[in-house]
This record gives C-alpha cells, structure tokens and sequence, in this order.
C-alpha cells in the first residue's frame, strides 16, 4: 500500500463502501459464513486480536461473534493496523466503543506470549512484507491458535486483480496473492515450533457456480484454522 497519507484516508474512507454495493455484500456474507465455520473450531473464544485490521470492518464482526458465544463472560477484541487513516475510520465507526483499536506493526507485536486466545489476519497477509515474521509473532502472542483469510490466487477473482494492477494502480500491486498449498507451507514453516493442525475451506466462487465454504482450492477467498495442541481430530490438509 502506498506510503501517502492523502491516498490513505481516501482508501479508508471508500473501503467500507465496498461493502455496501452487491458484490461487496456478496463477498461479505461469504467470507464471514466461512470465518464462522473457521471460528466455531477454536470452541469458546474469549479473547481475539485481528492484524491489519483496518477500518474495523471484521473486527467488528469477531466482536459480535465472541459477544454472542461468551456465556455471561465479557470478550476482549483488540484490532492493530499500522496505518492512522485505518485506524481513525475504524474508531469512528466503533461506536459502543466494545473494541480496543491500536496502531502497531505486525512484525513486533506490542503484546506479551500467549495474550489471546486467537489471532486473525483478514486479507492482510498478503500485504505484509515479512509475512514468515509476522505469522510468528501471531504465534508467540496467540494462546490457541491463528484464523487466516487470505485472497486466492488460482481463482479467477484473484487472476483478474493481479492483471488489473498491471495496467493501472490499486492496492493489489504489491499484494502477494497465495495459493491454498503455499500459504499451508508458509504456515507450517513459520509456526514450526508449535504442535498445531490445519484445517481449510474456500469460498466466493462465480455467482454460477453453487459452491460455498467447501475443500476446492479455486474460491476467490481461502480461509484457514491453525490450531494449536488441539485434542479434537480434523480433517487433514491434502
């Protein structure tokens, strides 16, 4: 993303507007079914930090989901994001104030060992330039375990993109886009010092194709569960 303040504030501000057009409903609800499927794996979260949380619109969401399976417990939801103009849009639209928004690098987390419960990057790690680093240090901090989503580059949505960027600038051009098989590897050699599984699912296919949150690795958006010392059986990663 660049570094100019002025396109910052421009993008935060049309983010969230994304949202609210058809495709950008679509990819929300998709994306955020599969999340849930994802998070019910981790059983009980309490605790929950996003990086690259931008303006919130997610963290929001995970906040709503660890209120609502909390059992009288009150959840703490802690977005971090590096860029200013984020993180005053994610504030502004905070408005019960139920989340806690801090300005932070992924690559040094400013958090003890095992401070959450989870730890989530949506559609961030592919902006990250040391992602290997940054997945570890979600390790060091995360108790049970790290949820991914990340943009698909088999599918077509991540292939037209990636052209897109080519031809004229958007905040693809310095994104990585990563395949189902190489964020798995990426994952398993960042994290190797931790016993975990992985479980996988993607969704936002072609609105012609009837497929949602299944193990077909050509969804427009991959979602991942990094399970730390789990007892429970999962399916393995093929």
């Amino acid at each position: 993303m660049p570094d100019n303040p002025f396109f910052e504030e421009k993008l935060a501000q049309r983010y969230e507007q994304w949202y609210e057009v058809s495709e950008g409903r679509r990819a929300d609800l998709l994306e955020k079914e599969l999340l849930e499927q994802l998070l019910d794996g981790f059983s009980g979260v309490q605790s929950l930090l996003e990086i690259g949380c931008g303006t919130g619109h997610f963290t929001r969401y995970f906040a709503k989901f660890t209120l609502e399976r909390s059992e009288g417990l009150l959840p703490s939801v802690v977005g971090l994001d590096i860029s200013p103009a984020m993180l005053k849009e994610a504030i502004r639209r905070n408005a019960d104030r139920e989340i806690s928004y801090l300005i932070g690098n992924a690559l040094h987390l400013p958090f003890s060992d095992a401070s959450f419960d989870v730890v989530a990057f949506i559609t961030t790690l592919e902006f990250i330039d040391n992602p290997q680093q940054a997945l570890k240090e979600a390790g060091r901090v995360a108790r049970r375990g790290v949820l991914l989503g990340v943009l698909n580059a088999y599918s077509l949505m991540g292939i037209a993109r990636r052209l897109e960027s080519i031809f004229k600038p958007t905040i693809y051009n310095k994104a990585h886009f990563y395949s189902v098989g190489e964020l798995a590897r990426l994952v398993r050699k960042s994290l190797s010092n931790r016993n975990n599984n992985l479980f996988w699912r993607t969704t936002l296919f072609p609105k012609l194709v009837p497929l949602k949150g299944v193990a077909v690795p050509f969804g427009g958006f991959i979602g991942m569960r990094v399970l730390f010392k789990s007892g429970v059986e999962m399916i393995p990663l093929t």
